[in-house]
């Protein structure tokens, strides 16, 4: 491994820079025509998938800061897309809820995202697609694995 460092190179670098294009390519799909944002778009696929998580959780789950993800609860909820319902064993927190209003866009946005994602992997052969989706789990397993590691207290060195 040459160990001259080339931040174009770089693994996390050239990842953040794909996961950026890549995710605003996608929101040419939705945010003029349904005038939604990344963070918006990420909480309704989220709790199609998921209903009744909470802010924070969704902010874990999409890597997101937690003030977009207010802002976009808010948003969302004001659009009449997603509604609140207090959670039962914590006071302090609330269930997010697609409505029926907000289940319908998803469900016209989902076809077109899966669209969009096709015409992306258009370029690879069904082989390097398997590939792709193999590796990126093993990347992400080893991430949090070394982010858990990077994690743990350390022994002080005297």
């Amino acid at each position: 491994m040459d160990t001259e460092f080339q931040l174009a190179e770089f693994l996390p670098y050239r990842l953040s820079r794909l996961a950026e294009q890549v995710s605003a390519s996608l929101a040419g799909v939705y945010a003029s025509r349904y005038r939604l944002s990344v963070p918006q778009w990420r909480i309704l696929a989220t709790l199609s998938e998921s209903p009744g998580l909470s802010a924070t959780t969704i902010t874990r789950r999409c890597n997101l800061d937690k003030v977009k993800v207010s802002r976009a609860v808010a948003d969302l909820e004001g659009r009449g897309l997603l509604r609140r319902r207090p959670n039962a064993t914590d006071g302090r927190a609330s269930e997010l809820h697609l409505t029926a209003k907000g289940r319908r866009l998803f469900s016209r946005l989902a076809p077109l995202a899966l669209d969009w994602q096709n015409d992306l992997l258009a370029g690879l052969s069904a082989p390097e697609c398997d590939s792709l989706q193999h590796l990126l789990g093993q990347l992400e397993d080893r991430a949090a694995a070394l982010s858990e590691r990077s994690a743990a207290p350390q022994a002080d060195c005297e």
